[in-house]
């Protein structure tokens, strides 16, 4: 195996074990038609990053919660979120073909009450 390949290779087994893109897997899962979708893996982790309170309520009221921290890799929720946020942005930006449409027809056709 070559260098560049164990790199890699480690790199991907570090990010597997610490929850890859784990925001943008709880956001989708767990929403309703209305919540965010959006990058919202993206919007969560900076969320938490910033100590935005405003915003981790926005996704408390769809039962979106950050992704919690792993003890070997990360202590604070802080740390998950830094952790996280790579994939969660290359995650959201794989997904956002699905996820525009399917936000705009909520928003447009079935906007929320």
């Amino acid at each position: 195996m070559t260098p560049v390949r164990r790199i890699l290779a480690f790199g991907l087994g570090v990010q597997v074990l610490t929850g890859c893109a784990t925001a943008t897997y709880n956001t989708l899962t767990n929403g309703v038609p209305a919540s965010p979708k959006i990058m919202s893996g993206t919007r969560l982790n900076v969320a938490v990053i910033q100590n935005d309170e405003d915003t981790l309520q926005v996704f408390a009221e769809y039962g979106i919660f950050p992704p919690r921290p792993k003890p070997p890799f990360f202590i604070s929720s802080e740390q998950a979120a830094w952790g996280d946020l790579a994939c969660s942005a290359f995650a959201d930006a794989l997904l956002l073909p699905v996820t525009m449409p399917y936000a705009a027809y909520h928003r447009v056709i079935h906007p929320p009450e």
